[in-house]
């Protein structure tokens, strides 16, 4: 099931190579797990960050150093600005919702950025929610509950 997931995320990272929204939408996921706790260090934007540039399938979907970079730095902003800049970070992932490998795709990158180091439960809670609003396929449901 796993390879399955794995192979599906991959060819819908490639279909929408340099999509913006994908950009935005996993560096917003991946800004509102690392910031769970409700803070957003530099030590966690920059863990975030290098974790966003080196995983595969980011690298596949074409998207620059500079891209991430830019973008985490737009994301992370947003996250400092509490409850409104959280809202907005969840409608990052609303604005991919409606494409369903897309949104697959990008759970499971923020998955593999948030495993760096293990789950806790108020990160867990985060990606539930992300989940809720992004999950369309019963094995992405499945990867993001046994998280």
């Amino acid at each position: 099931m796993f390879a399955n997931l794995l192979n599906r995320g991959k060819d819908a990272v490639a279909k929408f190579a340099k999509d913006p929204n994908l950009l935005e939408a996993l560096c917003a996921g991946c800004t509102l797990v690392a910031s769970a706790d409700g803070e957003f260090s530099d030590a966690e934007f920059n863990a975030s960050l290098d974790h966003i540039r080196s995983n595969a399938m980011v690298q596949q979907a074409g998207f620059t150093a500079s891209d991430i970079g830019r973008v985490m730095d737009k994301m992370s902003e947003r996250a400092k600005r509490g409850r409104s800049g959280r809202a907005e970070l969840y409608q990052e992932l609303e604005d991919i919702s409606s494409k369903p490998e897309l949104a697959d795709a990008a759970v499971f990158i923020i998955l593999d950025v948030a495993d760096h180091g293990g789950i806790d439960d108020k990160e867990r809670t985060v990606l539930t929610e992300i989940g809720k609003r992004l999950c369309k396929s019963e094995m992405m449901k499945k990867e993001l509950a046994s998280a």
